[in-house]
């Protein structure tokens, strides 16, 4: 159901061929965008680094 708006967003963009137009204003935000998605990793990392550590020591106490 998600998909639906994006797809019919993909073919209003397509017919005004203003996809050039599109892509240009959000690559002037690439760099927030790399931060943005750095941030969202960190967490994870360290859940991983976590559960790592975890198993280890279960291990070390087996």
């Amino acid at each position: 159901m998600n998909y639906l708006p994006l797809f019919i967003y993909a073919i209003i963009i397509s017919k005004k061929n203003s996809g050039q137009n599109e892509a240009e204003s959000e690559l002037q935000n690439k760099s927030k965008y790399n931060r943005q998605q750095f941030l969202i990793f960190v967490p994870l990392l360290i859940l991983l680094v976590v559960v790592k550590q975890e198993l280890h020591r279960q291990k070390a106490n087996s």
